[in-house]
């Protein structure tokens, strides 16, 4: 599990079944594959895949995730614009259910008929699982709850399951070719340029991707792969920690920025991409302040890196030094929602006196407000305002749990139950009890332990 969500957190009377030490790292070069155990980390295979040329793109922002937990809770991170989920680069998998059984899933071996699977056991006996019939949100990546399609493939019924329906032990998942990621930062007066800029990439983008598909090989292009933004509160932290915490000093004129990715492609140069993105950016009035870094300049990449990482951390320090509470969101709206959601945040906050930073993969809609109380006596508003907001994001069609998976996060499974109406939920209940019926594993995880 991520740290997020208290996934992996035990209580009394609990096993705790520990994989840290399952670090077998298997690449096949000529099928693009890599098979690793669930104790290796994302950074580890990133470093193995690119000694032979090879990249996994929908990495988690946290580098030191491991691959058990970033299938179990479907991660994602900054790339899903381009690369999307965990699911889809998952072709293999190992998986031990409560009972000791072993699976060996293929995606494509095993597809839902007729509403459910059979599943047939050495001895012959036979479960049946039922897929749920609920609509899952219409946005690029949400981790609320099982996984759910007519026809779906048995893989992805463990993916995402926050290892409530088996314990993986064994992926093979797909990798490319090594791009050439360039990074770029915008420095933006105000939130409405950042999100015009961000919209304006996202089109050229989308753009390239269906020329590609045309056969189009014009390499002079722009092709984003991922967008970060950070708000004017959480700039003014970067501001008073960057410098004095980690020797990072923001650029004068950003008020709020742009942290973007955006690959080459062969028969492009570094500088003229660099020169196509600034033209861009040049018709929003925004030259000043923007950075462009190819993949050799370490440091600068670094540089805006850890602007990004900056920000959280010194959100914390200020919760910590403070003794207050923070309250944390993984939202996702569809793109012409992102600035009602965004409003309606700013608002909620400002009407209760909290503070409210904002930051997150603005490519895609996904966005991280984070809610701090300015006494430790406004902990409770400050879940309250967390809860609305999330409401919101469900009825503008949006994931109120879009990366980190739900855990035993009270708010999660609170906001899990408005996504979902009690009988859907119960069609997850259905689900956990066909494959661990005495509710073994990861026991209170997406559900409270007491509703099954």
């Amino acid at each position: 599990m991520t740290s997020l969500t208290r996934g992996a957190v035990p209580e009394d009377g609990w096993v705790v079944l520990d994989t840290r030490q399952q670090k077998e790292i298997h690449i096949e070069k000529e099928s693009r594959s890599v098979t690793v155990q669930p104790g290796v980390k994302f950074r580890e295979v990133q470093v193995a895949l690119a000694a032979v040329g090879l990249y996994y793109p929908p990495g988690p922002t946290e580098e030191e995730a491991s691959f058990g937990g970033m299938i179990s809770c479907n991660a994602a991170g900054a790339a899903t614009f381009k690369y999307g989920q965990t699911r889809p680069w998952v072709k293999r998998i190992e998986v031990v259910l409560a009972n000791g059984e072993i699976l060996d899933i293929r995606r494509g071996q095993c597809k839902a008929r007729d509403g459910h699977f059979i599943l047939e056991n050495a001895n012959g006996a036979e479960r049946r699982i039922d897929v749920p019939t609920y609509k899952m949100p219409d946005v690029p990546k949400s981790s609320a709850g099982y996984y759910a399609e007519p026809d779906m493939d048995l893989i992805d019924l463990f993916i995402g399951s926050e290892g409530t329906l088996g314990v993986i032990t064994k992926a093979t998942l797909d990798a490319i070719p090594m791009p050439s990621i360039h990074w770029a930062l915008v420095a933006c007066p105000n939130e409405q340029k950042a999100l015009d800029v961000n919209q304006r990439l996202r089109e050229l983008s989308l753009e390239t991707r269906e020329k590609r598909k045309g056969g189009d090989i014009n390499p002079r292009v722009i092709d984003i792969s991922a967008i970060e933004y950070v708000d004017a509160p959480s700039m003014r932290v970067l501001r008073e920690d960057g410098q004095s915490k980690r020797g990072i000093t923001p650029p004068l004129e950003a008020k709020t920025m742009l942290i973007i990715q955006v690959e080459k492609a062969d028969g492009d140069t570094s500088e003229e991409l660099g020169l196509r993105l600034l033209s861009e950016v040049e018709k929003y009035g925004l030259s000043e302040g923007f950075q462009f870094a190819p993949p050799d300049n370490t440091g600068q990449i670094k540089y805006l890196t850890d602007m990004r990482k900056a920000v959280p951390d010194g959100v914390n320090r200020r919760v910590k030094e403070n003794q207050v509470t923070k309250m944390a969101g993984d939202f996702i709206v569809p793109m012409d929602k992102v600035k009602e959601m965004l409003e309606f945040a700013r608002k909620t906050c400002e009407d209760l006196d909290l503070d409210l930073y904002i930051w997150g993969h603005s490519s895609d809609g996904n966005f991280h407000p984070n809610i701090v109380a300015k006494t430790p006596e406004d902990a409770e508003l400050a879940k309250r305002a967390l809860f609305e907001i999330g409401k919101k994001v469900i009825e503008l069609g949006g994931s109120p749990i879009a990366e980190h998976g739900v855990g035993r996060n009270k708010t999660k499974q609170a906001l899990l139950k408005l996504l979902y109406t009690p009988a859907e939920i119960g069609q997850m209940r259905q689900v956990k009890r066909a494959l661990d019926p005495e509710g073994k594993l990861a026991p209170g995880n997406i559900f409270a332990m007491s509703e099954g």
